[in-house]
């Protein structure tokens, strides 16, 4: 009952503000920035001297421009939290200074947004939910960069994505969570120096067995090249 009374002055009071000229809303927010809460359009020149006080009460602002967004970031960037709907740019910039930090108080993330995070660093691939990260988009990445195996989680990785990685960088093989035989096979095949980033007990003694002897094939062509 009590809560219900307060909605019901706090509506009064609101309705009362609205009435009042923009002078005497000036005189207002100046004497308490709180007070612009009761205030269903303050206008940009309000909301920014509040926001120069206090930018925490972005928190309250409807729809903020960006131009308040800016003012309040610039104060304290993790506000960000507060902002429904964020400026990509301005979001972006921030996953660039702190993605750890930052990336879980930006709300409204959305394909193009990660996408975006991915553009600007590859290895932010870890930071991409599984909806967000099909498995063409993954294939792409490692292409361009087979080390990029070692941002993606291990339920990410793949029998597929792994072989694709270590088809193009035997040397991949030590970002490689969950080993196979044919991983480690094309992995030697591609280069023979993927061998030392074996995990132990991953094979069996028999294809660990069929291993050496491809490591010794590897060998004797190389220095029959080498000759």
């Amino acid at each position: 009952m009590y809560i219900n009374q307060v909605d019901v002055l706090f509506d009064v009071v609101a309705q009362l503000v609205q009435t009042l000229p923009k002078t005497k809303l000036l005189e207002l927010v100046r004497k308490n920035p709180h007070s612009i809460v009761l205030m269903q359009d303050p206008g940009e020149e309000l909301v920014q001297y509040v926001l120069r006080k206090e930018p925490e009460l972005i928190e309250y602002i409807n729809c903020p421009s960006e131009d308040s967004i800016k003012l309040a970031i610039r104060k304290d960037p993790e506000l960000i939290k507060y902002i429904k709907n964020p400026p990509k740019h301005i979001a972006l910039d921030l996953i660039k200074k702190d993605i750890v930090k930052f990336l879980p108080l930006i709300n409204n993330k959305d394909q193009e947004f990660y996408d975006s995070i991915i553009a600007q660093n590859p290895h932010n691939i870890k930071y991409v939910p599984l909806e967000f990260l099909d498995q063409e988009k993954q294939f792409a990445l490692v292409r361009q960069n087979p080390d990029i195996l070692m941002s993606v989680p291990e339920e990410f990785q793949s029998e597929e994505l792994c072989l694709e990685a270590v088809k193009i960088k035997g040397r991949a093989l030590r970002h490689i969570k969950n080993q196979s035989f044919n991983i480690i096979k094309e992995a030697i095949t591609q280069d023979i120096n993927a061998f030392k980033y074996i995990k132990g007990s991953v094979i069996t003694m028999q294809e660990m067995n069929i291993i050496k002897n491809l490591i010794l094939d590897k060998k004797l062509e190389l220095i029959q090249k080498g000759s």
